[in-house]
């Protein structure tokens, strides 16, 4: 084995690069897989299932065949590399972990949302199996990390390490764009989100008590009582990237969510200097002292007030950004110590 050789267990998920770009920049040698791309067996058994198979037995079905075939196959690099670490992420994978078990390597275990026991929106069309998967990777892991209290609370290890996020502290906005911006501009609330689970039933009832004298309310959603609303301006869906940069644009999200492990809107809102006005039933209840959050209930009225109160001060921005970067630098800090 090499020292700090670290393998990444990559399945699509922007996640799982943004861990290994992490790792690489405190020391770590990388290995990163995706898996998907570098099996073309693969490639055509979505495609297949795709044009054939859409009802749920068969995507189910589909996802089995998947993450076993590509957990077959990171045995294989599993073996060759022999890491001192494997990181994998819940449900994708089990008999890796078993084998690294077996010869020695440590295991860590990524939750990047609630497990599945636990998350009411899933749970009734999901079958049992990824239930089982997840309980057994947790038994397995070393240590698991997640990005919220809120889900380290429903996990069951004794060595859970939260991080809210794995990009580099040192490169949060110092200097937010929205201080440049006209005083005299009312400020810009984002909403993101189509369905009950990220609130888009509350929102779109809070619109009556909303004052867009002043405020500018703009949605990213294909929620139908939002698109309803003629005050709210809508905003087309965009890839990550763009995204992030469109965020420079907004002075606060809302996102009153029923019940997430993050969202991860939440911290790259925070990162860019954004204000964020959520539910107590998300990661947002871990930055309750931070001066940039505000934390509402699911009640349409409190919303509405939430939104209609935020006031653009580059005093709170300052402040808020700071607190921001000490607690994750110190959260980082930890996770590396225990890796």
């Amino acid at each position: 084995m090499i020292k700090n050789r670290v393998l990444v267990a990559d399945y699509g998920d922007w996640l799982s690069s943004d861990f290994a770009e992490f790792l690489k920049n405190h020391g770590r040698n990388v290995v990163l897989r995706n898996n998907i791309q570098m099996c073309p067996l693969l490639r055509g058994l979505r495609g297949f299932f795709w044009i054939f198979g859409k009802e749920r037995i068969l995507l189910d079905l589909r996802r089995l065949i998947e993450f076993g075939c590509m957990d077959f196959y990171l045995c294989f690099v599993l073996l060759f590399y022999r890491p001192t670490t494997l990181i994998v992420f819940k449900g994708q994978c089990l008999l890796t972990p078993l084998i690294a078990r077996a010869v020695g390597v440590r295991i860590t275990l990524v939750f990047g949302s609630l497990p599945i026991l636990s998350d009411r929106w899933v749970l009734c069309s999901k079958p049992k199996i990824w239930h089982y998967i997840e309980n057994a990777q947790q038994k397995i892991a070393h240590i698991v990390v997640c990005e919220s209290t809120f889900i380290a609370k429903l996990l069951k290890h004794d060595n859970v390490s939260v991080v809210h996020t794995f990009m580099d502290p040192r490169q949060i906005v110092k200097h937010p764009r929205c201080f440049s911006r006209d005083i005299g501009e009312r400020p810009k609330v984002l909403f993101v989100g189509d369905d009950e689970r990220k609130g888009a039933e509350c929102f779109a009832k809070s619109c009556d008590g909303i004052d867009f004298s002043r405020v500018e309310v703009v949605a990213i959603s294909d929620h139908l009582a939002v698109k309803d609303c003629k005050k709210i301006s809508m905003a087309p869906r965009m890839k990550r990237e763009k995204f992030l940069e469109y965020l420079n644009e907004i002075d606060s999200i809302v996102t009153p969510t029923a019940g997430d492990g993050g969202p991860r809107i939440i911290f790259e809102a925070l990162w860019r200097g954004k204000s964020v006005i959520s539910s107590h039933y998300c990661a947002a209840t871990d930055l309750s002292d931070n001066p940039l959050v505000t934390l509402t209930s699911l009640n349409p009225i409190d919303i509405a007030t939430a939104i209609n109160s935020f006031q653009r001060e580059p005093q709170i921005i300052v402040a808020g950004l700071q607190k921001l970067r000490n607690s994750v630098t110190r959260q980082q800090r930890l996770l590396l110590r225990s890796l």
